[in-house]
């Protein structure tokens, strides 16, 4: 009788199964039916902002629901990011982040998470390079005469970043170590702030995303000496490069990426990112990146998963080589 038992409750589950298959696929398929969340890890009006909202206005009507996004900022982008991690792998939380958490505090604090064993990627959308902006109170115009300024007086100067161990703080970390320099380093919450006490003279200098700094350029409070990227902005063509300003070893370009909570089905992670990938071929989804001061990328999740494994032992060279510590 155990036997018989058994045998049937094993015919039961066998034929049952295609129907729980079929069941999950058509609770995939029917994804979303209420807004998804977009979370940032940082305060309104800054690059990864803006990044969010501009995926947030393309993928609402391609979605068929709102996507909304929610900014917490907070422990340079962890906050935002644990909070993500901690929520249901069902598609309706995904978060916005940078290279500043998934690649340079992996190198340069002590993250409590790892990018590509906490969360799934889905697509980095876009880069920008970095700008490397001065308060016009210093005197100099050229990249040249700041360097040779800041030896005159070692450590007398310091600059702004969006955060510890972020892509603003590194890139300067790179600056310092190349050209034999040093400058103190006051972090903030985010590079809208950052770029705020730069334009108030509190600070001497910023590595900042291009449309943080290019705004300011024209009013003569600020001077943009180089760019960390492979070819002169857009926005500045008076703006070298820092290979053409006699430093070829500073690059570095910021970007931004979707990811979401580890264990998404894989249906919405791939629905996500092709609707992702058609956007850098729209010339209004091309035209807010150039607002941005960024270039189209939309690549893959497995394309992401590459740039993560190629870029963080790079830049933990770079920490290790210039001798810095993080509490």
């Amino acid at each position: 009788m155990r036997g018989v038992r058994l045998c049937c409750g094993v015919l039961l589950a066998t034929l049952l199964a295609p129907l729980v298959s079929t069941a999950s696929a058509q609770a995939q398929e029917a994804w979303p039916q209420r807004p998804v969340r977009l979370v940032v890890p940082y305060p309104p009006g800054g690059v990864t902002d803006g990044f969010g909202r501009l995926a947030a206005e393309w993928l609402a009507p391609r979605l068929g629901q709102p996507v909304v996004v929610e900014n917490r900022s907070g422990a340079s982008g962890a906050l935002a990011i644990e909070h993500v991690m901690a929520s249901r792998a069902d598609g309706y939380t995904l978060l916005v982040s940078s290279n500043s958490q998934l690649v340079f505090q992996q190198v340069a604090g002590r993250p409590t998470y790892e990018p590509l064993r906490d969360l799934a990627p889905i697509s980095i959308m876009g880069r920008n390079p970095a700008v490397l902006a001065v308060r016009a109170e210093l005197g100099v115009s050229t990249l040249p005469a700041f360097v040779a300024l800041l030896r005159q007086r070692p450590g007398h100067y310091d600059y702004s970043s969006a955060g510890a161990g972020g892509a603003s703080h590194l890139a300067m970390v790179l600056f310092t170590q190349v050209t034999g320099t040093s400058m103190q380093h006051v972090p903030y919450r985010g590079g809208v702030p950052a770029m705020q006490d730069l334009l108030s003279g509190v600070v001497a200098a910023h590595a900042a995303a291009p449309s943080d700094a290019l705004p300011h350029a024209s009013g003569g409070r600020i001077r943009l000496l180089a760019t960390t990227g492979d070819k002169r902005l857009p926005g500045a063509p008076e703006v070298p490069t820092m290979a053409e300003a006699g430093y070829p070893q500073i690059s570095l370009f910021m970007w931004n990426s979707l990811l979401a909570p580890l264990g998404t089905p894989a249906p919405v992670l791939a629905r996500v990112e092709r609707e992702i990938r058609g956007a850098c071929a729209d010339a209004t989804f091309q035209a807010g990146l150039a607002r941005l001061g960024a270039e189209p990328v939309c690549g893959s999740a497995a394309e992401m998963a590459t740039v993560l494994r190629t870029e963080t032992p790079m830049w933990r060279e770079v920490v290790r080589a210039s001798g810095l510590t993080f509490d």
